[in-house]
């Protein structure tokens, strides 16, 4: 899929976040072929959000966080990926997830082939793939 494709799951992703006003982020599984983000509002609540992230190339995220206001997720492009695609050889079909994390300066990249978005509550589950 293409670029739009995956800017349509970053909006869902935003949107839902946005309704929820806070969220506590857990890497709850990560592997050669998956990390795998899981979203709740308390630590002892039910997952609302989870995000798949198929094929990983390279991750650089701490293991829990959390969301505070603003945009969660984007794609980056222009020099930034240029920067990173230098700086780490990223191979091509990949992309490059930003995430805005509360509390740290920085920002964490995921980078990836795919990412998948299950939203608890909602029929729609979406996949966008880097090919």
């Amino acid at each position: 899929m293409n670029n739009e494709d995956c800017i349509k799951v970053i909006n869902k992703i935003n949107n839902c976040l946005k309704e929820n006003q806070w969220m506590d982020f857990e890497i709850c599984r990560m592997n050669e072929g998956q990390i795998i983000l899981s979203g709740k509002l308390d630590e002892l609540d039910e997952e609302i959000i989870e995000i798949s992230f198929v094929q990983p190339f390279m991750v650089s995220c701490l293991m829990k966080f959390s969301y505070d206001d603003g945009d969660f997720i984007s794609l980056v492009d222009g020099e930034e990926a240029i920067g990173i695609n230098r700086n780490y050889k990223v191979e091509q079909g990949n992309y490059i997830f930003k995430l805005s994390i509360d509390d740290n300066d920085k920002s964490c990249f995921i980078i990836a082939k795919e990412i998948d978005v299950n939203i608890t509550n909602e029929s729609v589950n979406f996949l966008v793939s880097g090919e």
